[in-house]
């Protein structure tokens, strides 16, 4: 009976082992390219959301750039950014470490984990002359994770200076990652701004910055990345 007893332990303590280290998250793990996907336009002035679906299309088909034509490749045609994304490679090393691959670069990046997203944060930093941290980060969710914002003399008399860290921002979900991207236009009778191609969400929140005559005009996308398996 005894010996029995001690059969039966060893073998629990066996069992239990191997169920840690099914557990153990295994390294490198790559990803790569699996779908990308696109979500309906939204449109906002300063009062809030436009929930007409026929007057979003309205100013989806009435948007004009500054030469006055129709809104350029802002609708199906990707981005020089999304096609980018599209053949980026994330090879995680470890928890802390990755090597981002693309067409222009490869690039070695710290991993920082918070609840809401995950921070892929250069290891080199950016100074920006004449930008502000909140005109870097317009209608943007997530921030740079280290940005240091002072005053420079320049020839222009003093201007902001900015020094951060740029980030990729990614998310994780059922064994994938994903990658927000954002289209951003605003325009008034006086004024343009228009960004394709952000790795961001937006930030809700941010239609309270508009001008009494702004319209913006938004599109999240996500791309999604699957575990590419090694079968060497």
């Amino acid at each position: 009976m005894k010996k029995l007893q001690i059969i039966f332990f060893a073998l629990s303590i066996f069992f239990t082992s191997c169920e840690e280290d099914d557990n153990i998250e295994k390294y490198p793990k790559k990803f790569s390219y699996e779908a990308v996907q696109k979500l309906p336009f939204r449109a906002f002035t300063k009062q809030g959301e436009i929930n007409d679906p026929f007057l979003i299309e309205k100013i989806i088909n009435n948007y004009p750039d500054f030469i006055g034509s129709p809104l350029p490749d802002f609708t199906e045609n990707p981005s020089y950014y999304e096609t980018i994304y599209t053949k980026t490679e994330f090879n995680f090393l470890s928890p802390y470490k990755v090597v981002i691959i693309n067409p222009d670069e490869t690039e070695n990046r710290n991993v920082k984990k918070t609840k809401s997203v995950i921070y892929l944060e250069s290891r080199d930093t950016s100074m920006l002359i004449g930008k502000s941290l909140k005109e870097f980060n317009k209608f943007q969710k997530f921030s740079p994770l280290y940005a240091e914002e002072s005053l420079i003399p320049t020839s222009n008399g003093v201007e902001p200076l900015l020094k951060l860290k740029r980030c990729y921002y990614i998310k994780e979900e059922n064994n994938q990652i994903i990658l927000p991207l954002l289209d951003i236009q605003t325009r008034n009778s006086y004024h343009y701004y228009h960004m394709k191609g952000i790795n961001n969400e937006f930030d809700i929140k941010s239609f309270s910055d508009l001008g009494i005559e702004d319209t913006l005009l938004i599109r999240q996308s996500y791309i999604y990345y699957s575990e590419t398996i090694n079968n060497e």
